[in-house]
């Protein structure tokens, strides 16, 4: 009966080193997926940055638009009004002023203004 004990007892350590050794498979599995989740996490958070940057950088964009805008309101005087001003496109073209688009419709053209800003003091 001792020898029979002793020879379940070495199947038993067996097992349990191939246990040993599976568990040891797995915690390096696991190490490699978590070294591999840092780097995407690193990845995430320079890519979040980044972002962040553009956001100030489109954040100081519209604010100096924003100024332009202020700027634009407090002389109410000039106001944007275009018109033809015989740019190479116009004589290019041969169009004139208020001109009658090239693709006419059952009652007449289309009619095209071209306006040029103007301060309202030179009207």
């Amino acid at each position: 009966m001792g020898r029979k004990m002793l020879l379940d007892l070495r199947k038993m350590l067996l097992d349990l080193r191939k246990m040993l050794l599976d568990l040891r498979k797995m915690l390096l599995d696991l190490r490699k997926m978590l070294l591999d989740l840092r780097k995407m996490l690193l990845d995430i958070r320079k890519m979040l940055l980044d972002l962040r940057k553009m956001l100030l950088d489109l954040r100081k964009m519209l604010l100096d638009l924003r100024k332009m805008l202020l700027d634009l309101r407090k002389n109410r005087n000039c106001r944007l009004r275009l018109k033809c001003d015989s740019t190479r496109a116009e004589t290019g073209l041969h169009l004139s002023a208020k001109r009658t688009g090239p693709f006419k419709s059952a009652g007449g053209g289309i009619s095209v203004d071209y306006w040029q800003p103007r301060c309202a003091h030179q009207r």
